[in-house]
């Protein structure tokens, strides 16, 4: 076994581990020559969480030989997420103020509304409107970093709180090559168990 192939299962473990903890669906991990593969689905802020948790989880244990060609990936869709949630949040706030200006307004001023809208619009020359889009997406662009830098800060406090869960689910994954989702959350409740136990007796847990 190699060292870079323990390294990808540290990465693909956190990945996995961090789903399961926060309820997304984890159908399965497997190890490839290039790393690996994780198969989960969620919500955006899941997936954010899932996407940031394979470069946590080797800082923790391996701070440095992390993996930056996976890491990049990761954050890269990490942030695509943040965007597109940025995007959602940015629109519902609209449709949230326009219903409180909409029960604000007689229905001959709401009715003539949305065609001032297009009036105005259609009267924006080519430069005004990609300004105007420029500062949209710079403004989701500001609020996906927030979000990226939030949910990075969750996931290290919640894998360190479940590090022997994240250890013993790494070793099986190093060792196998392939875990399913059932065989995964069997190692988490395993791995906790133990832990548990060991606390109670006052003896330490070693993975």
């Amino acid at each position: 076994m190699s060292y870079s192939s323990v390294i990808a299962a540290l990465h693909e473990a956190g990945h996995v581990v961090e789903g399961a903890l926060i309820g997304a669906d984890v159908n399965g991990v497997t190890l490839h020559a290039d790393g690996g593969l994780t198969r989960t689905s969620g919500t955006a802020s899941m997936q954010i969480r899932i996407s940031l948790a394979g470069h946590v989880a080797e800082t923790m244990f391996a701070p440095g030989e992390v993996d930056v060609r996976c890491s990049r990936v990761d954050y890269e869709k990490a942030y695509t997420l943040g965007i597109q949630l940025a995007r959602h949040e940015a629109h519902d706030a609209l449709d949230r103020e326009q219903a409180v200006n909409c029960g604000k307004r007689n229905r001959s001023k709401e009715s003539a509304r949305p065609a001032a809208k297009l009036s105005a619009v259609a009267a924006m020359s080519e430069q005004e409107i990609a300004e105007g889009i420029a500062r949209l997406v710079q403004t989701w662009t500001v609020r996906a970093e927030v979000l990226v830098n939030e949910a990075e800060i969750e996931v290290r406090a919640l894998l360190s709180a479940n590090r022997t869960a994240l250890f013993v689910v790494a070793r099986a994954l190093s060792i196998f090559g392939s875990l399913d989702g059932p065989q995964v959350r069997g190692l988490m409740r395993g791995a906790l168990q133990s832990e548990d136990e060991s606390r109670r007796s006052g003896r330490r847990y070693y993975a």
